[in-house]
């Protein structure tokens, strides 16, 4: 998430902080929706967290979605709606994507540019 900020403040950016409900994260301009379930702090809290994060780094150029379903689905349609210009996410393993992960799934889906950055450096 913090290089995803760093981009989004150096190119002078909005980023958006997406989180898929019940999946993986992803990250990548759009309006804040708060999380549905009303028992669930522990996503609030993350969500909280990675705001005051990339804020920190990208100040005023930060916002937040919550979205519910098939990850890779849900983030590329989002990107294709809002016009997103680069979705930045996360990958585990260091040597290939796994054939079912968010990041393979979005290479193949996105409509715009994919980043991926290594899981330890996209939080």
């Amino acid at each position: 998430m913090l290089r995803a900020a760093w981009l989004a403040a150096a190119s002078r950016a909005h980023l958006t902080l997406l989180y898929v409900a019940g999946a993986r994260l992803a990250r990548s301009t759009a309006v804040f929706a708060p999380p549905a379930a009303p028992g669930d702090r522990r996503r609030r809290q993350l969500l909280k967290a990675w705001m005051r994060e990339a804020e920190a780094v990208a100040p005023g150029r930060v916002e937040c979605a919550v979205l519910s379903g098939d990850a890779a689905e849900r983030v590329a349609g989002f990107a294709r709606e809002c016009g997103f210009d680069l979705i930045v996410v996360g990958a585990r393993g260091r040597r290939r994507l796994r054939a079912a992960s968010l990041a393979r799934e979005l290479l193949r889906r996105a409509s715009c540019s994919v980043l991926v950055v290594p899981a330890d450096e996209a939080a």
